[in-house]
């Protein structure tokens, strides 16, 4: 299944997920989430939101990013990971049949609007290895925004958006990621 949480920034949209992803977990119905994130948001935002909430005491974590990636890849199981853009190409090279995590979580998902980048095609391969995948954006997508209300239907959207605009940007968002494959 596919969720897409499109909302200005700091409106709870890390921890939202991550009580998403908490209670999946411990119902049994996913194991580890990868988490898809600009590096300032890896480091600076994921830990913290996690460290910050009694609701996720006990989740751990880990960055794949810098000298000691690949052990902490390899290493213990963690209930998130996470890692920027610029890493999918070596993490689908590095993963092999291993897959620790079933959940994708692409934040600031507007960084793979564009279907010619390598980013964009590494995580289209990487999608069905996935159960669920969630994009989160604070990001308006004003470049997606006619084209998609021309071709899309607002009522297929199972979420609720506070205004016209937030509607706009999950329907071009959302569509974009259909059209390439990336969207369930």
């Amino acid at each position: 299944p596919g969720f897409g949480m499109f909302a200005e920034p700091g409106l709870g949209k890390t921890s939202t997920t991550l009580a998403a992803f908490s209670v999946l977990k411990d119902n049994g119905a996913a194991k580890a989430m990868l988490v898809v994130a600009p590096l300032r948001p890896c480091y600076k935002v994921w830990p913290t939101e996690i460290a910050k909430w009694a609701d996720f005491a006990g989740m751990s974590c880990t960055i794949l990013h810098g000298d000691k990636k690949l052990e902490r890849l390899n290493g213990p199981q963690k209930d998130v990971y996470i890692i920027n853009y610029e890493g999918l190409q070596w993490l689908e090279k590095n993963l092999g049949k291993k897959m620790p995590f079933d959940v994708l979580c692409l934040d600031e998902s507007t960084k793979i609007k564009n279907t010619q980048t390598v980013r964009f095609k590494v995580m289209k391969r990487l999608r069905d290895r996935f159960s669920r995948v969630w994009a989160l954006t604070g990001t308006p997508v004003h470049a997606l925004t006619m084209p998609a209300m021309s071709s899309s239907s607002t009522s297929s959207l199972s979420m609720r958006c506070s205004d016209w605009s937030s509607a706009r940007r999950a329907v071009a968002t959302s569509t974009c990621f259909s059209r390439a494959g990336i969207w369930p």
